[in-house]
């Protein structure tokens, strides 16, 4: 099925001290991931056809998270994206 593999990540630091010295720590990173490469594979080429057929399934729910995130936090858009 396509988009079987779609993960919705929050991340942010690693340690206390990483925290206390960045200075976008209230920032939350996002990632939206698409399938299972070796990111070295995928970073800058463009999307072959294949993923490029998928995304018509995944962007609408990575907009979806988008927006969950906005509106109601990220704990609430993680637990709504994976539950399905």
């Amino acid at each position: 099925m396509p988009g079987a593999d779609e993960q919705l990540h929050v991340t942010g630091t690693d340690s206390l001290e990483e925290f206390c010295a960045s200075s976008v720590a209230a920032y939350p990173r996002l990632a939206w991931v698409q399938g299972r490469q070796d990111p070295a594979d995928y970073v800058l080429r463009n999307f072959n056809a294949k993923e490029r057929e998928e995304l018509a399934f995944t962007l609408p729910t990575a907009a979806e998270a988008v927006e969950l995130i906005a509106s109601h936090g990220l704990e609430i858009a993680q637990n709504q994206v994976h539950g399905r």
